[in-house]
């Protein structure tokens, strides 16, 4: 029983260090979550301005009904980006994030917008023979 109480301590403080550690990763998973989201939106909301950038009531909407559809705010938006304003570096991963979303997005429009084309085209044809 002695020797239960020798190695209690050490038990406890290793205990302690890795649910500090698990802790933390889990807070860091967290915030990497968090930051892929609104860069997710952000791109989202980019994507649509450049739709819409002759019909701004048109974007008004789209945008209004992005972020409902996430659950979130202008003030929500605001609140995040001032999360950052003492620590401008970190934001380099979200505009990274940003930029890979947006570049996917128009890289899947062209596809589609290709594809369209290519549909159209083989209707157009279709009708020729008929």
């Amino acid at each position: 029983m002695i020797w239960l109480k020798r190695i209690a301590p050490f038990v406890l403080i290793a205990v302690l260090y890795f649910g500090n550690i698990y802790y933390t990763e889990m807070q860091a998973e967290k915030k990497k979550a968090e930051e892929k989201r609104y860069a997710l939106i952000t791109a989202l909301a980019w994507v649509g301005s450049l739709k819409h950038r002759d019909e701004p009531n048109d974007y008004l909407c789209f945008r209004d009904s992005l972020l409902e559809e996430h659950n979130l705010t202008n003030d929500s938006l605001k609140i995040f980006m001032q999360s950052y304003e003492n620590h401008a570096e970190d934001l380099g991963k979200t505009a990274a994030y940003i930029k890979a979303y947006v570049d996917s997005l128009l890289l899947i429009e062209d596809s589609l917008r290709i594809i369209a084309d290519s549909v159209a085209v083989v209707d157009s044809v279709d009708k020729l023979n008929e």
